[in-house]
């Protein structure tokens, strides 16, 4: 999260870290950054990031 915000990520919903121990935080989904490392690269966490298309040709080029 703290990565993916200055380019722009929105969290649609989670991205807080969970008050317990340990390193924890909420199933995030992420919205409106396609440049940031959790679009280009395998997250390791419970992250999941969304991209628009414009039609299905897009989303397959």
């Amino acid at each position: 999260m703290a990565a993916a915000q200055p380019h722009g990520a929105t969290a649609v919903t989670g991205g807080a870290r969970i008050d317990r121990p340990g390193f924890l935080f909420q199933p995030t989904v992420l919205t409106g950054a396609p440049a940031c490392r959790a679009t280009s690269e395998e997250p390791f966490g419970p992250l999941a990031p969304v991209a628009p298309f414009r039609d299905f040709d897009d989303t397959v080029a």
